[in-house]
């Protein structure tokens, strides 16, 4: 008797040993938001100069990438991480990439100081990115990641609705710039837009049956929701052209379920948005379609264009390497915007063109790749696909790449998109699965 509930106790011992192996990593992904949340609750508004720089690095963000990358490089030993960029066709493009940015930072940056942390900033979630690879479908599933971010993403609304309504003087309180988590109101978009291309691509390829369906519908409803409520249209553009490329590349955005469903909860989300009070000139659904039809300062783009040429003049002067990374407020015509709300400006603004050459010989063979793998399982990796590609739209006319958190989700989402997909490297989480439900 005394050795049989040894034993047992050993196996429920090993059986949560196995749950915390599995889900350990996509939990501290998904409830990285909802820390620098927390750590940024100010209901005054009154933020500290270090709650500032938390919430504009997303602090505790990069340091749970860092602690991913401890993870994966203990898994395998420091020797099979960077088996990706073994190739010549990635490694010489991503040499040259990183001597330009640390170089630029080192001899042209006017603040070197912002240059160089930015720098180890991409390069941790290209390490981030590249350790997410490396443990999807070894420590845990496509499937594990997506229900914890959706999870997340849930509870952050959940403390976002509890700090809006607890805040004691709304009609003083700056919805613009004093908000947690994002040193924007209109920052919340990137967030919302890759949980609503997950929805979306959960939506498309689970079953209404299944309790992951109805999950989605609601973060897709919080998501546009939250749009309209806050003005900020362009995470519901990001959405469109998400699904856009999922329509494009996979079969299953094609069904006519989808393609009613999402703009029908469209229609819904506006509707609850008047229901919600508005205390900004920048908020509301007003604003949202206003800014839509070109009847916000600055016409349609809200003066991007405008932005734009001047950045093309700067980008000339310096178009070989650029000014080093994050540099355009000390050196543009156009300095009154830390970033140019362009992926492709940006790159330029930064690296010159060595940069983006750099760039674009990395990405469009990876974006094929990409592309090839989720025609293979669309089932497991549609949902993190539309997500990346919702991101990927939003880089066109904002700052999804210069931003902290939707760069950590784009290179998690690409890492769980290429992680092998084999029976052999995904048994591991199939038999803790398997061993969790007997419990």
């Amino acid at each position: 008797m005394i050795l049989d509930a040894k034993a047992k106790d050993a196996s429920k011992g090993a059986l949560m040993t196995a749950w915390i192996d599995r889900f350990f990593v996509p939990i501290l992904i998904a409830l990285s938001p909802a820390l620098t949340f927390i750590v940024t609750w100010s209901l005054e508004g009154d933020l500290s100069a270090y709650q500032r720089f938390m919430r504009t690095y997303s602090l505790p963000l990069w340091l749970c990438e860092l602690a991913v990358i401890v993870i994966a490089v203990r898994e395998s030993g420091g020797r099979t991480l960077f088996d990706g960029l073994k190739r010549v066709q990635i490694f010489l493009p991503l040499l040259i990439l990183v001597g330009v940015a640390f170089w630029t930072a080192w001899a042209v940056a006017p603040n070197p100081l912002i240059a160089y942390l930015r720098n180890g900033l991409w390069l941790t979630h290209l390490l981030f990115g590249l350790s997410i690879w490396r443990l999807a479908g070894r420590k845990f599933s496509s499937q594990d990641f997506v229900d914890a971010l959706i999870a997340g993403y849930l509870f952050v609304s959940l403390m976002f609705l509890v700090f809006v309504s607890s805040i004691p003087d709304p009609q003083s309180f700056d919805w613009t710039n004093d908000l947690p988590l994002a040193s924007h109101i209109r920052h919340f978009g990137y967030y919302s837009a890759a949980m609503a291309g997950l929805a979306i691509g959960i939506v498309a390829t689970k079953p209404p049956s299944s309790w992951r369906w109805p999950v989605g519908v609601i973060v897709i409803l919080l998501s546009f929701t939250f749009a309209f409520w806050s003005g900020t249209r362009g995470a519901l553009a990001a959405s469109a052209g998400g699904l856009a490329i999922g329509v494009v590349v996979l079969p299953t955005f094609r069904k006519f379920r989808v393609l009613t469903l999402v703009p029908a909860l469209l229609a819904v989300s506006a509707a609850a948005s008047l229901t919600l009070p508005s205390y900004a000139g920048n908020m509301g659904l007003d604003r949202t379609i206003s800014a839509a039809v070109g009847d916000q300062e600055g016409g349609l783009t809200t003066g991007r264009t405008v932005m734009w040429r001047k950045n093309w003049h700067d980008i000339l002067e310096r178009s070989l390497v650029g000014y080093g990374e994050g540099q355009m407020i000390s050196v543009s015509r156009h300095a009154n915007a830390i970033q140019p709300h362009n992926v492709l400006m940006q790159v330029l603004l930064a690296w010159g063109f060595i940069g983006l050459i750099c760039i674009l010989s990395l990405t469009l063979p990876l974006a094929w790749r990409t592309i090839t793998i989720v025609r293979k399982s669309p089932g497991e990796l549609a949902a993190p696909f539309v997500a990346m590609a919702s991101l990927a739209a939003y880089s066109l006319f904002d700052g999804t790449f210069f931003h902290v958190l939707p760069l950590a989700l784009f290179a998690a989402f690409l890492g769980i998109t290429l992680a092998p997909l084999s029976a052999r490297e995904a048994s591991g989480p199939e038999r803790a699965a398997g061993a969790i439900a007997k419990i």
